[in-house]
């Protein structure tokens, strides 16, 4: 469960409050952790056995990407004494999506959009916990919106970079 203290919103403008507020929402805060979760597999694998799983990473103002994601089992490593399993991932599909109750002063028509690179997950067993994250995505492709009845193309060019590594 999550809980946010929506006061803390208050002294923002209403149009900022309104743009930023799905990052505060406590149901897309609960799915994104349990997202995370779900990222392992719901059984025994063994090295290189892949499986799938659709993500969606919450965007402000109502706008989120949906990956349709593939991981793979690559075996365990040693890291600091520790034995950690080793699971790569890589995206195969994304798709922009903008909420009917969005603020944005535009609509999505069709989003084209095509993921490259991977991820490099590190999971401590023992722990039950990801004690590594790294990788990057890079997203490219055209999407229309329409803007007063007009469609207006645009092309997107976007890598997003995480980086996580838990410190003790």
């Amino acid at each position: 469960q999550v809980k946010f203290d929506n006061n803390l919103l208050n002294g923002l403008s209403d149009p900022l409050r309104n743009q930023v507020k799905d990052q505060f929402d406590p149901q897309k805060l609960t799915a994104t952790a349990n997202q995370g979760l779900d990222r392992l597999p719901g059984k025994p694998v063994k090295p290189g056995d892949s499986w799938q799983r659709e993500e969606t990473v919450n965007l402000d103002a109502g706008q989120a990407l949906v990956f349709q994601n593939q991981y793979t089992y690559a075996g365990t490593v040693e890291k600091n004494g520790v034995k950690l399993d080793k699971i790569v991932h890589k995206p195969l599909a994304v798709a922009l999506t903008i909420a009917d109750d969005s603020p944005l002063p535009l609509k999505l028509k069709e989003s084209n959009l095509k993921p490259a690179k991977s991820s490099v997950l590190l999971f401590d067993r023992a722990g039950g916990r990801f004690v590594e994250i790294k990788g990057s995505v890079r997203i490219t492709g055209d999407i229309t919106f329409i803007v007063n009845g007009n469609d207006l193309p645009a092309k997107l060019d976007l890598t997003i970079t995480n980086e996580t590594t838990e410190v003790n």
